[in-house]
């Protein structure tokens, strides 16, 4: 599995999103951060990625990468078990913050997609290998032109 390094300041990261809306994260006892430059998009086999930074225009603070599985249901609620339920998954799911990557071990994921690859809503917990709780939730929609 691979993770994804927060190199581009999250403007440039603003302008390669092809989603809208937001992911929140809950990180121990810190306060919740709201990363609204986002991304929701395909992997292979059907399943997905969705990742998030904040919008500003500085190098990225917070960075979020979570999947979801292969050949999900689409327009009803699915509950999954991570990493259980996330056969051959090509991308881990990590929180980066301060620097230091928070790599899940194990989780929970409820996910609504109304269109595979284009919307996704639901709620997500993780706890990491040094047991932190990190969770949250999310609305992820396709970006409209204007």
């Amino acid at each position: 599995m691979t993770k994804t390094t927060p190199t581009t300041t999250t403007a440039e990261n603003d302008k390669l999103a092809e989603s809208r809306g937001h992911i929140k994260v809950e990180f121990g006892q810190d306060s919740p951060v709201t990363l609204n430059s986002v991304h929701l998009g395909p992997l292979p086999e059907g399943a997905g990625i969705m990742r998030g930074s904040k919008l500003e225009n500085v190098k990225s603070k917070d960075f979020i990468q979570l999947t979801y599985p292969r050949n999900p249901m689409i327009g009803s609620p699915q509950n999954y078990t991570y990493p259980n339920d996330f056969e051959n998954m090509v991308a881990e799911w990590t929180y980066y913050k301060d620097e230091k990557y928070h790599t899940a071990k194990s989780g929970n994921l409820k996910i609504t997609i109304e269109t595979l690859g284009e919307t996704a809503k639901g709620e997500y917990s993780f706890k990491t290998e040094n047991d932190i709780e990190i969770s949250g939730n999310f609305d992820l929609r396709p970006r409209t032109l204007s």
